[in-house]
């Protein structure tokens, strides 16, 4: 948007294209099916580098779709602090603007002279703290260790892998290496990326608490883990997710005491026609669930695991588990509970709601942290998940009253029909004679319900199924 124009960027350096693919390139970013916008930064100059955080601000402003899920990265410092400065005051305005309107923003800690342990002392990265919070990451090369450049400091909460990195450059189509904690930042602000495109992010969203909230999130043992010496980020996977080819001189036997657990994920998958909604699975792993096995800590008597069974008798029947073996030093946390069943099983599973799912149903499965699995198991039978929301109504008159009969399926899974016995009553739902009962049938249904109303109410009957969760165009045949 600044500085030079995309056809005057005639630079020798590599040093944009390469940080701009750690953070989404297709093969070397950490955030691959996140959107790329560029704010070019061609001259270098605090006044550029006002404008372009103004730029950022108005940008995302006008695009609400990108509210509290967009992160800056910027691998640049800019010299010695310096409090008269009236570009530097103005910076700082702009920062606290940003930050205002919950934009995170990664900055490299700086390099600094091979061995020496430099202090961070440039602008941004010298600002970082509470009251501009300011995400400072550090180099780290792959065995964990911080790199001999990388700059330390109060400032620094998060470190990278910034040491002979690969990416692509601006120029061919051979990868080259790097090194700088110019190239941990994207990394880091990748990260940041993919969890605020969690349906349920694990800090707090709220207006104007996102980036102090992502920032104390970051400091956390949460989303990095203790290598030598320092934190660094981990995106969950592990050797056993990539396993060394053998003879290649690689193995467990260098992994520190403090390695992360082996993680398997299994997803049950929806051919097996049994499925819970997500809005369900989400109300009970939040609110009863998690805070249950939290309280009781401890395994269920006799048992290998805290098990809990949940609308039996209905569509959306579903046991739900935490398992590990008796006598191992383990109790749940909220956190966790929440990340494995809801994150991983519920949302990393089964689509998002197109093709051949269109409610976005799950089917479950399992999610192993070290010795320690979690697991939800829907346990009805069902209609193919496929075919979404269907429904059907027949209201037909009979002198003194309406008699209405509704089917349907993908909808009403839990509630035993509470919420259309409910709607009916403003459909003159005559009293003691409301049925209802699950079960599938040849026509599609999941459930069925038989009752009377007054006369000439089939069409208030559809329209207020609708409200109870019907698909549109939903709507009762018959006399009535």
């Amino acid at each position: 948007m600044f500085g030079r124009k995309p056809s005057e960027d005639a630079g020798d350096s590599s040093h944009s294209t390469c940080t701009a693919g750690k953070a989404v390139g297709a093969k070397y970013g950490s955030s691959k099916k996140a959107k790329l916008v560029v704010v070019q930064f061609g001259l270098s100059s605090i006044s550029e580098l006002n404008h372009c955080l103004n730029a950022i601000i108005e940008d995302v402003a006008k695009k609400p779709e990108r509210k509290e899920k967009s992160v800056v990265t910027f691998s640049f410092t800019a010299g010695g602090d310096n409090p008269g400065s009236i570009a530097q005051k103005e910076t700082k305005k702009l920062l606290k603007s940003l930050f205002d309107a919950d934009i995170p923003m990664v900055v490299p800690a700086g390099n600094g002279k091979a061995g020496a342990e430099e202090s961070v002392n440039e602008i941004p990265s010298v600002w970082a703290g509470d009251d501009i919070p300011l995400i400072v990451a550090g180099s780290v090369d792959f065995d964990g260790k911080v790199s001999p450049f990388s700059k330390r400091g109060s400032q620094v909460i998060i470190h990278a892998p910034g040491k002979d990195i690969t990416c692509m450059a601006k120029d061919g189509n051979n990868p080259v290496t790097d090194s700088g904690t110019s190239f941990a930042t994207p990394l880091v602000a990748g990260e940041i990326a993919n969890l605020l495109s969690y349906e349920n992010v694990p800090f707090d969203t709220s207006d104007h608490n996102l980036v102090r909230s992502l920032r104390e999130y970051i400091a956390s043992d949460r989303f990095g883990w203790a290598r030598v010496d320092k934190s660094a980020i981990w995106n969950g996977v592990d050797e056993a997710h990539n396993p060394p080819v053998q003879g290649s001189g690689s193995g467990s036997g260098g992994s520190s005491g403090n390695s992360p657990p082996p993680l398997h994920k299994e997803c049950a998958g929806l051919d097996h026609k049994k499925y819970v909604g997500r809005q369900e699975l989400q109300r009970i792993i939040e609110q009863d669930f998690c805070p249950t096995a939290v309280k009781q800590r401890i395994l269920d008597r006799d048992s290998g695991a805290i098990t809990r069974q949940y609308n039996q008798g209905t569509s959306d029947a579903v046991t739900m588990a935490i398992e590990w073996a008796p006598g191992m030093s383990f109790a749940p946390n909220q956190d966790d509970c929440v990340k494995y069943l809801l994150q991983e099983i519920t949302d990393g599973c089964d689509g998002d709601g197109s093709g051949n799912n269109p409610e976005n149903f799950k089917g479950g499965g399992f999610f192993s942290v070290g010795d320690v699995t979690y697991r939800i198991t829907p346990n009805s039978l069902r209609q193919p998940a496929k075919n979404g929301k269907t429904g059907g109504c027949d209201c037909t008159y009979k002198a003194l009253f309406n008699q209405c009969w509704v089917w349907g399926s993908g909808w009403l899974g839990a509630d035993w029909g509470n919420a259309l016995q409910e709607q009916m009553k403003d459909c003159a739902l005559l009293p003691q004679t409301w049925s209802f009962e699950y079960g599938l049938g040849d026509d599609g249904r999941e459930w069925s319900a038989s009752f009377r109303t007054g006369i000439w109410q089939k069409h208030c009957t559809g329209e207020n199924a609708k409200e109870a969760g019907a698909p549109g165009g939903f709507g009762c045949s018959g006399s009535g």
